[in-house]
């Protein structure tokens, strides 16, 4: 996708340039991708989210003892803490994951199983 930027006219008559500059359509194309990549990073966070339940529940149910299952992920969080530096507006995509502290909830995988 970077290339096609890069050697794209229309992106340096969009910033105002008069000649092709591949050192300054690198800076045109982090101003334009990164808006596009917090959309896309929202929604892959939605579909991971969404595939981790789908496996809690294919592991609860193929295993002999769910209740096992269900007492690992509660102890998750607790073993595994994140720690982030990061501002929070920096981690909004973060905030969309179960397994994220930065959720608020904590881990809420094990409620769907219960």
């Amino acid at each position: 996708m970077l290339s096609l930027f890069l050697g794209s006219p229309d992106l340096h008559q969009a910033f105002y340039m008069r000649q092709e500059s591949i050192y300054a359509g690198l800076p045109f194309f982090g101003l334009l991708y990164t808006p596009i990549e917090l959309v896309l990073s929202v929604v892959m966070q939605m579909f991971s989210r969404k595939n981790e339940y789908e496996a809690d529940r294919f592991a609860a149910e193929t295993i002999d003892e769910p209740r096992s299952l269900i007492t690992a992920l509660k102890r998750l969080p607790a073993t595994n803490p994140i720690k982030s530096n990061t501002a929070s507006f920096l981690r909004f995509p973060e905030l969309l994951s179960s397994t994220s502290p930065a959720a608020g909830t904590g881990n809420t995988r094990y409620k769907a199983l219960e």
